[in-house]
């Protein structure tokens, strides 16, 4: 499905979708979904696959905390690519059930008037790869974690968290947590990331392993949520190699590029830490 416009799904049980998702396989490109119960709302199916790339979701909730931008139940694969989530109604920009999710190249921000809870949740864990992401928790935020992975315990399958190249930006509370994952979970790698606000980088188990921490004065603009980096960032040059796992890339290789888009990500040089290329 492609260039399609879902808006003011609402149903008695506040639980309504843009699109429902209730067979094995769904892609959709170039859509814009917003001011929905939930943007997509995805049944449990573990043959199941869902695709989703160049597309938009805002304002989607009911404001109860129990429907999201996106809501996806347990299948075998999500994907989110080019795309840009913000201002979830109190739930979520991104929930995930699936038992691998490849979260890559997206804008997930909630800039200074977004309520969103989590930015990202993965509540049963499974197989994780969130690559060269922009990833922003607002001032108006009501959970003080920006990234859960695992909170409502393992479920079967492969339970490992791989969270390469992104730049991640706090806004909100001051005890904030930027990421949290299970203890239970069998292989953590935090790599080649830049944090920039107050907060624990981390808690539970897991290493961190060349990420840097920067001021926002070191982005092109804060102000606008432009974080590309500004020419004398000390981020510059600054990755190593991260290697690939089971098959996929933990090296960025296509910022994302505002609105919806990306482009090939080229260094002459070392490897930028973050989502961008300097």
């Amino acid at each position: 499905m492609e260039n399609i416009e879902f808006s003011g799904a609402k149903v008695p049980d506040r639980n309504g979708g843009g699109i429902r998702f209730e067979g094995k396989n769904l892609t959709v490109r170039n859509f814009y979904f917003h001011h929905n119960e939930n943007g997509i709302l995805g049944r449990t199916n573990e043959d199941g696959e869902i695709v989703v790339e160049h597309s938009e979701f805002a304002y989607n909730g009911h404001g109860d905390g129990q429907s999201h931008n996106i809501y996806i139940g347990r299948v075998r694969n999500l994907t989110v690519k080019f795309s840009h989530l913000h201002h979830a109604k109190v739930g979520h920009n991104l929930k995930s059930r699936a038992m691998t999710n490849q979260i890559l190249y997206n804008r997930i921000i909630d800039e200074a008037d977004g309520t969103a809870s989590y930015e990202v949740n993965l509540p049963d864990g499974g197989l994780a790869y969130l690559v060269g992401n922009v990833i922003q928790q607002g001032p108006k935020t009501e959970n003080s974690t920006i990234i859960s992975y695992g909170d409502e315990g393992l479920k079967k399958g492969a339970h490992e968290f791989y969270f390469a190249n992104n730049s991640v930006v706090n806004d909100g509370p001051r005890e904030s947590r930027f990421i949290r994952v299970n203890s239970g979970t069998r292989q953590v790698t935090i790599v080649n990331n830049v944090f920039a606000g107050h907060g624990k980088l981390l808690e539970g188990v897991g290493k961190l392993r060349n990420n840097l921490i920067v001021d926002k004065s070191d982005f092109v603009a804060p102000e606008r949520y432009d974080y590309r980096l500004r020419s004398g960032s000390k981020a510059i040059d600054k990755g190593i190699d991260s290697g690939e796992v089971h098959g996929v890339s933990l090296r960025p290789t296509l910022p994302y590029l505002h609105p919806l888009q990306a482009l090939p990500r080229i260094s002459n040089r070392r490897l930028d830490l973050g989502a961008f290329e300097q």
